[in-house]
């Protein structure tokens, strides 16, 4: 049909005398071939050979064709992305346009004005559409990705703004630099490090490159899409275990600073009263985003007399890259620790200082410190046991909810006595966490404690969950 009008509008009295811009007989059925497909709103989308044999024509004559619309501002050509054989979509001009482009030595500028049209998946042959449509995801991957962060590690790329990523492609670059014997550039590295684009997450990369330095592959070995998802759980698991071992590694690495500049700091202040009171704080964690140490004290007193006393002293520490000071209270019997009999001395030298007798009640309520909850002592012989370090907050876990840090206390405590697990304080962490990856909730994570406690078990797996607890303890409800 196409054709057909082609030929009716070229041989009409208004056209029939062109000589000198005519579209040859091969040149009209390539026009009419394309315009078929342009016509449903489509574009042609046809490999060089397919296309030359719907037109009839050899393959040096379909290209010359093109050229000829193409010069005539008849045609245009869009690539199809992230196609591997690199099919063009073609658009030719209605029929209008094109008898205007044949009348004496004019141009059409429709092609100029129709480069907007795009390659839409929906638009291409059905065998192609599933292709574009993954290549658009990728596009818009690859486009987050960009507007994202790029992280480099000694000048290469690796892609995943993540700690734990860049630690583990440190030790992989490591591994590969040893094995030619340090004769590797930076090139190389980098091709190395590009097997990292196709993992679908921060955790995955991790996983791969865990993968690779415990095997000693010499290449990251990511596999596709649907290999990653089987992968998922076991490379979350291990990216939250190891993450927090980062973390662990990291806050001791700042203990040791810390202790380091007490050291330092010592030579100058070590005969005063407030580096007594200081010595006396114990590290319990530094935070990167704000900048801040928090310090462990032994009861309120203690911060309250560093604060007022310790001047010079929080100085020294700034110079030595400790900014920002926090505390944290110790607590009995979920009651934070008023005072324990100590400090005579600072409370002396604070009386001197500032003329009043140093009555922490009085100074607690100045500050609008709310510690009606507090618990005061004559001596530090008569403080009892403080609280647990997971019910009041010492144990890094993943849910803060009192209850589940009970009955995860539960549960460790069962492992020691009927099973003879015993745990340090980071594998009561790591088993927490494990809990998180398994539960969705604190409450889910809890009900599978007390299962595992009431069937005698020695771990725990949430698909038990699903599973009737078969022994006669687990007609018990578990309180805590």
């Amino acid at each position: 049909m196409a054709f057909l009008k082609i030929e009716k509008a070229l041989f009409d009295a208004a056209h029939g005398g062109n000589d000198q811009c005519k579209l040859t007989n091969d040149d009209r059925v390539l026009w009419s071939v394309i315009r078929e497909y342009n016509d449903q709103g489509k574009p042609l989308v046809m490999s060089s050979k397919n296309l030359a044999c719907a037109a009839g024509v050899t393959i040096s004559k379909l290209r010359r064709g093109l050229k000829k619309l193409e010069a005539l501002g008849l045609l245009v050509r869009k690539a199809v992305p992230n196609n591997p054989q690199n099919l063009q979509a073609l658009w030719v001009a209605p029929l209008g346009e094109l008898t205007t482009a044949l009348h004496g030595d004019h141009v059409s500028t429709w092609s100029e004005r129709s480069q907007n049209l795009t390659v839409a998946p929906e638009l291409l042959p059905p065998s192609m559409q599933a292709q574009a449509a993954a290549a658009a995801t990728a596009d818009e991957i690859a486009d987050d990705r960009e507007n994202s962060k790029v992280r480099r590690v000694d000048g290469v790329a690796i892609f995943w703004d993540c700690d734990l990523v860049a630690h583990l492609w440190r030790d992989f670059a490591a591994a590969a630099w040893d094995r030619a014997n340090g004769h590797i550039s930076t090139r190389s590295l980098q091709w190395l490090a590009n097997d990292l684009q196709k993992a679908s997450t921060n955790y995955h990369a991790a996983y791969y490159l865990q993968g690779a330095l415990t095997s000693g592959a010499h290449r990251i070995n990511v596999p596709d899409q649907d290999v990653q998802k089987e992968h998922s759980n076991r490379a979350l698991q291990l990216f939250a275990n190891a993450e927090r071992t980062m973390k662990k590694q990291a806050q001791e690495k700042k203990r040791e600073q810390w202790l380091q500049s007490l050291q330092e700091i010592g030579q100058t202040f070590e005969d005063t009263l407030s580096f007594e009171l200081l010595q006396k704080f114990e590290f319990d964690a530094y935070d990167t985003e704000s900048d801040t140490v928090t310090l462990l004290s032994t009861d309120y007193e203690q911060t309250v007399l560093f604060e007022e006393l310790g001047g010079d002293l929080q100085n020294a520490l700034k110079s030595k890259g400790w900014s920002a000071v926090a505390y944290k209270l110790p607590r009995v019997a979920g009651k934070v620790v008023l005072k324990c009999g100590q400090w005579q001395a600072q409370k002396e030298a604070y009386a001197a200082q500032f003329s009043r007798a140093f009555v922490i009640e009085e100074i607690a309520k100045e500050k609008n410190a709310n510690l009606s909850n507090a618990i005061a002592f004559e001596s530090a012989d008569d403080v009892p046991a403080l609280d647990n370090p997971a019910v009041t907050g010492l144990l890094d876990l993943p849910w803060a909810d009192q209850e589940f840090a009970k009955a995860l206390l539960e549960f460790i405590e069962y492992q020691s006595e009927n099973h003879d697990i015993h745990h340090s304080s980071e594998n009561i962490e790591r088993i927490a966490f494990q809990l998180a990856i398994q539960c969705k909730t604190s409450s889910e994570a809890i009900e599978l404690l007390h299962l595992a406690i009431a069937n005698g078990w020695k771990s725990f797996n949430a698909d038990n969950l699903q599973r009737k607890a078969t022994s006669k303890a687990a007609e018990f409800d578990y309180q805590f």
